[in-house]
């Protein structure tokens, strides 16, 4: 994967996390009422881990 590809999916990744800590901040039944492909969660908690997850992926991605 070249550098520019690499960045621009970080960029993306970066852009879903601040979508999907936007709408958690209004409850998790909003995270699958605005989103399709996004898993739905069972509680806050569930959605948190999830976050969290794609948050560790990113800042692994820019570690390479």
């Amino acid at each position: 994967m070249t550098k520019e590809k690499l960045t621009a999916a970080i960029t993306y990744l970066e852009n879903y996390a601040s979508d999907l800590s936007f709408q958690l901040s209004h409850g998790v039944d909003f995270i699958s009422y605005c989103t399709d492909s996004t898993p739905e969660f069972e509680n806050e908690e569930k959605a948190e881990e999830y976050l969290s997850q794609v948050e560790s992926l990113i800042t692994e991605l820019k570690q390479n």
